[in-house]
């Protein structure tokens, strides 16, 4: 989880750096919603199908909630990427635990 802290620190000072965000009310409302995933481990995916549904039905969820960008850092979401995009109108970024920096580049 330590990649939500380091992803969120980099959505701070992006704000600061880019619309010089000083108060709270100045930075972009957030919701990091954590999801332990069933149907796959440390070899891979297990059931297809159960772990599709899980990321569709979250990601409706986060729809229902008002986001207008989900980004989303799980490897394994990459395999349902495009399930995932037909299945809402809300934009998703998919990044690696591995290259978090190239999310903040604008």
């Amino acid at each position: 989880m330590a990649w939500v802290a380091n992803l969120y620190q980099k959505i701070i000072k992006y704000s600061q750096y880019k619309y010089g965000a000083v108060q709270d009310s100045d930075y972009p409302p957030i919701i990091i919603y954590s999801l332990p995933l069933t149907g796959f481990d440390e070899t891979g995916i297990r059931n297809k199908e159960s772990v599709k549904k899980q990321l569709i039905a979250r990601i409706k969820r986060l729809e229902s909630a008002g986001c207008d960008l989900i980004i989303i850092g799980c490897n394994t979401a990459h395999y349902f990427y495009n399930k995932m995009l037909s299945a809402i109108k809300v934009p998703i970024h998919l990044i690696s635990f591995n290259n978090i920096d190239i999310l903040i580049v604008a």
